[in-house]
């Protein structure tokens, strides 16, 4: 290859021929000389990604495969799979657990029921930041029966779902975030059975943010505002750089036509999610309910800039 160092097509096949042959450290070298002619090629970025995972290193590695999905690996069902798989399994690692249930949901869609993606559903469920080969083995049977019954509900097989959720949670009753998942699962259809699960997850975890937004989204949505305001408020105290949070207490507030202090909260809720439409509504309307037709106008054209970028993409 060194009698031709721009030859692009050589230095794929070189690539893609030690990714076959599980030389990670040459297939990443030779694709960073491919993607200098062909950057935009978002199977060498993923090619690349996975090499760098093998290699131990996570960071570099999330990056291309961010940058592979970014770029689009349609044309490549299988690679995609497994580059997603692999990017969950890294964004659990980082924490970034909201982003991982995305690719949960997206990979559980097509139908993919790996080992591995059920691992990984199963600690992005459970919030683990391990990857699945540092997983101990008295906590396999848990992370795997949570991955099903979360791949299984994001696939819309709710009767499995449902019976796995709650076997899970007969065996294990004081585990950690399970009632809260169960309770995400319910809310839509049982939501009096969903309110009980996430009372029960403050019992075993008192600073449970999520549970405690989503108490007091519930109690918006029956009008009971004066009941939802304590959860909101305990969870801004815990977490106030959350826009749901915020954006939970605002409503309250509103509801309680406590309204300064309500658009105080949906304003800071807006500035930390700029292109969240719900919340924007909420500030728009709030604004209006204070006769602040220049504030509610600024925020409607906002909500009219992200309906444009919407039509052009």
């Amino acid at each position: 290859m060194t009698a031709h160092p721009e030859w692009k097509d050589g230095w794929w096949k070189l690539g893609t021929l030690a990714y076959d042959m599980n030389d990670f450290n040459e297939c990443r070298t030779s694709l960073n000389r491919y993607l200098s002619f062909q950057p935009r090629d978002s199977s060498a970025w993923a090619l690349k990604g996975l090499s760098e995972f093998e290699l131990g290193e996570r960071r570099q590695s999330l990056a291309d495969l961010q940058r592979a999905d970014r770029l689009g690996l349609t044309e490549d069902e299988d690679l995609e799979r497994v580059a997603n798989v692999h990017e969950l399994l890294l964004l659990n690692a980082a924490a970034d657990f909201d982003k991982a249930f995305k690719l949960v949901q997206k990979l559980s869609s097509t139908g993919c029921t790996s080992q591995i993606l059920i691992e990984g559903a199963g600690l992005t469920a459970l919030r683990m930041t391990i990857l699945p080969k540092d997983l101990p083995n008295e906590r396999e049977d848990l992370v795997l029966g949570a991955g099903r019954a979360v791949c299984n509900a994001t696939a819309n097989h709710s009767a499995v779902a449902n019976t796995q959720f709650s076997g899970l949670i007969e065996q294990y009753p004081n585990e950690p975030q399970l009632h809260y998942l169960y309770a995400c699962f319910l809310l839509k259809d049982n939501p009096d059975e969903a309110l009980s699960q996430l009372h029960a997850e403050l019992v075993i975890s008192k600073t449970h943010v999520p549970a405690m937004t989503l108490i007091a989204l519930e109690y918006l949505r029956r009008g009971q505002a004066a009941e939802a305001l304590s959860y909101a408020e305990r969870a801004v105290a815990i977490a106030n750089r959350s826009a749901q949070v915020q954006f939970a207490l605002g409503k309250c507030l509103i509801d309680l036509h406590r309204m300064q202090d309500g658009v105080a909260h949906l304003s800071e809720a807006a500035q930390l999610a700029p292109n969240d439409r719900q919340i924007l509504w909420s500030l728009a309307a709030a604004y209006t309910q204070l006769d602040d037709q220049v504030a509610a106008q600024r925020v409607r054209q906002q909500l009219a800039k992200l309906d444009q970028a919407d039509e052009k993409n």
